[in-house]
């Protein structure tokens, strides 16, 4: 079993299932050299098997979750299952790492944790987030879905080098 399993968490719609199938192709290109393995619902669970099953396994077996970050996730019962559930575990202090890419502009009081505000574990506020981006040339945050979907692939890229130096940390 590969020491690093990530969870790649994302809305089941467009563009974000393509969005989150770029990732896994990427993952899948470096899984051997980096000594990872995935998990995207689409791969890994077949049409007519429990899912949710799958997805709680593979939830409690990651040492990185990353989540495509954008309005209707936050709306989506299922996808904010997920996210506390990577939190709760950091929180709980289970090497787990939680990893944010910003998949489109967001709302801002999108961004809490409980219906209520609070926050989940020991994140608490947007500066508490981990984003692998992506980012502009001047280092600034933009939104993946700003970029075109051919260009996706050089931006996943690039979030795929600052994964390498967190797996390098764990």
């Amino acid at each position: 079993m590969a020491s690093n399993r990530v969870f790649i968490s994302y809305k089941h719609e467009n563009p974000w299932v393509a969005m989150a199938g770029k990732f896994r192709i990427k993952l899948a290109n470096y899984a051997a050299a980096w000594n990872l393995d995935y998990f995207i619902d689409t791969a890994q669970i077949v049409p007519g098997d429990p899912w949710r099953g799958g997805v709680n396994e593979a939830l409690s077996g990651c040492t990185h979750f990353l989540c495509l970050l954008c309005d209707t996730y936050w709306e989506s019962v299922e996808c904010r299952r997920e996210l506390d559930s990577a939190l709760k575990r950091r929180a709980a202090g289970e090497k787990v790492r939680v990893l944010f890419v910003l998949a489109e502009p967001m709302k801002p009081s999108y961004l809490r944790f409980n219906d209520d505000g609070s926050a989940v574990g020991d994140v608490s506020t947007v500066g508490d987030f981990h984003f692998l981006g992506p980012y502009d040339k001047q280092a600034r945050r933009v939104a993946l879905r700003k970029l075109k979907p051919d260009a996706w692939g050089d931006a996943i890229e690039s979030m795929l080098t600052v994964l390498k130096k967190t797996l390098a940390a764990s």
